[in-house]
C-alpha cells in the first residue's frame, strides 16, 4: 500500500511541476557557442608568497680561464615586488588531467607485479604406455 501511495504522490508532484514550468513557450532556439580555433596568448604574473630564498653560491665547473669559481643559485628568482622570473605555465586539456588522475587513483592500485616466475608446463607424454610395463 505504501508503494502505491508513494508512486501516486511522485506522479502528482511531477505533473504539477511540469504544468508550472510550461507557461511560456520560446520559439527561438538557444544560441550555441561556436568553437574557437587558433592560437592565443596567456599573460599574467606569478607571485611568490613569503620570504624569498637567498641565492646561495654553487660551485662552478669552469670551462675556460677567467671563469668564476662560484655562481649564484638561480633556481628561484624573486624580484622586490615578489614576482617570480623564468616561469613556465603549461596548459593541459582537462581530458588528459582526468585520465592521469583516473589512472593513479583507480587503476594503478590494482595493478600488481607478478613475483613468481612462470612455471613451465609439464612435458607431455609422447608415447602412450601400456599398463603393467
Amino acid at each position: 500500500m505504501r508503494f502505491w501511495l508513494g508512486s501516486l504522490l511522485c506522479a502528482a508532484l511531477l505533473t504539477i511541476g511540469n504544468a508550472a514550468g510550461c507557461k511560456e513557450k520560446t520559439s527561438a532556439a538557444p544560441v550555441r557557442p561556436q568553437p574557437v580555433f587558433g592560437s592565443g596568448t596567456i599573460r599574467g604574473k606569478v607571485t611568490f608568497s613569503g620570504a624569498a630564498p637567498q641565492a646561495s653560491p654553487i660551485r662552478n665547473q669552469p670551462c675556460c680561464e677567467g671563469a668564476p669559481e662560484t655562481l649564484p643559485d638561480e633556481t628561484v628568482v624573486v624580484n622586490s615586488k615578489g614576482e617570480l622570473a623564468n616561469v613556465l605555465v603549461f596548459v593541459l586539456p582537462s581530458t588528459i588531467i582526468f585520465a592521469w588522475v583516473f589512472f593513479w587513483f583507480c587503476e594503478k592500485p590494482f595493478m600488481v607485479k607478478s613475483t613468481e616466475k612462470e612455471k613451465p608446463l609439464p612435458a607431455l607424454m609422447t608415447q602412450p604406455s601400456a599398463v603393467g610395463d
